[in-house]
């Protein structure tokens, strides 16, 4: 038996959405920040709009979206 589930995402300029059929599963600011060294992760969604623009040097905070 095979069990499918279907969603969907939505990468907006200001948000990002995955939905279901059912409801939405994640909702959060499309940003991103990463280490400036090596490219590493450091937060995503709103926990990284939360830095934005207040970063130390290391690290950059970036808005991958724009202009739709």
């Amino acid at each position: 038996m095979v069990i499918s589930k279907e969603f969907a995402i939505d990468l907006g300029n200001n948000n990002t959405l995955i939905f279901d059929s059912e409801s939405i599963l994640f909702s959060e600011s499309t940003c991103i920040v990463v280490t400036e060294l090596d490219q590493t992760t450091f937060a995503i969604g709103d926990k990284a709009l939360d830095m934005f623009e207040k970063t130390p040097q290391r690290i950059k905070a970036v808005k991958p979206l724009k202009g739709g």
